[in-house]
């Protein structure tokens, strides 16, 4: 997110905690400072209360910023009221210790299935998100965040976090995830299987609801921040397996069967029932690790892997 201070909120002396909190995630590459003036931050009463090491932060992350041209999508500010939405702009303003806070959680990934659909998340974002994030991160926050995850499907802990629905509650979980916020901006990405059995067919009921749900709470929000569920082209995530991994968990007659259909078949076939109830343990299990890297999963996604980087930014927009 691009944060921007007020100037008022910079003589605020309730909000100094809060923005040296707020800065500390600018530093760690979390969210990204707005900075207009650079003399008003380093004059500011924020900077003479501040430790040594917060000024020194301040001061050479805001020169930074001041050569950057961006737009603030969150202006912390002195108010009286949580958080204000200018209708006009889409930039909201918010109070120091509930930006803090809501800046300070790890982004929501709301999917179907924890394991599977966590398992297919992790790959997508520190294989084939992999050099975006490195991009954005930086090479130590990035590893950061493979290593945390790397412990659970459920993501890091810091800057992602994975929830699941069980299927048909995944609507329910998007709608919950959106009210917890209160009217803050959604830090929220989510996709969900199509279940379509065979090329242009129909969605679940699943995707049908996420899509409703969707429509229905982005009435309340401007359109550059609505929320963006993506349903999958194919039919599950299992299915965006390459071969070569099915081979190493499989292999046999029924790897076999699988390479002899052609891609429309793969892609909506159920896997679950053609190789086995747990086939999303290709992801996790280690003889098959070699097998799941970027070029193959791009590969396999086909068009030149352009609907999972689809996914990624839509996940890289609202961290």
């Amino acid at each position: 997110m691009k944060v921007a201070f007020s100037p008022a909120v910079l003589e605020d002396r309730r909000a100094f905690r809060h923005l040296s909190a707020l800065l500390w995630m600018f530093v760690d590459g979390r969210h990204d400072w707005v900075v207009e003036d650079d003399e008003a931050i380093g004059d500011s009463a924020w900077l003479r209360d501040a430790s040594a090491g917060v000024r020194d932060a301040a001061h050479e992350l805001a020169a930074i910023a001041l050569r950057k041209t961006r737009t603030p999508q969150i202006v912390v500010d002195v108010m009286t009221r949580r958080v204000e939405l200018d209708a006009t702009d889409g930039v909201w303003r918010i109070r120091p210790d509930v930006a803090a806070e809501h800046l300070g959680r790890p982004l929501l990934l709301i999917v179907e299935n924890g394991h599977c659909d966590g398992a297919f998340t992790r790959l997508l974002v520190t294989r084939v998100g992999e050099k975006r994030l490195r991009r954005l991160l930086g090479d130590e926050t990035f590893n950061e965040v493979r290593g945390g995850w790397s412990a659970s499907v459920l993501g890091d802990g810091r800057w992602f976090d994975v929830r699941h629905g069980g299927g048909s509650t995944t609507a329910t979980q998007l709608r919950l995830a959106v009210e917890q916020a209160r009217g803050l901006p959604p830090r929220i990405a989510c996709f969900v299987d199509s279940d379509r059995a065979a090329p242009g067919g129909a969605i679940g009921d699943t995707a049908k609801a996420v899509e409703v749900a969707a429509a229905e709470l982005n009435a309340d929000l401007p359109t550059h921040w609505s929320i963006q569920p993506l349903t999958l082209s194919k039919r599950e995530v299992e299915n965006y397996l390459p071969g070569d991994a099915l081979r190493a968990q499989f292999g046999g007659g029924r790897y076999a069967a699988w390479a002899r259909l052609d891609d429309d078949e793969r892609d909506h076939l159920n896997l679950k029932q053609h190789f086995a109830k747990h086939a999303w343990r290709v992801m996790i299990e280690p003889a098959c690790q070699k097998h799941l890297h970027a070029r193959n999963l791009r590969e396999r996604a086909g068009n030149g892997g352009r609907e999972l980087d689809t996914l990624i930014e839509r996940i890289v927009s609202r961290l």
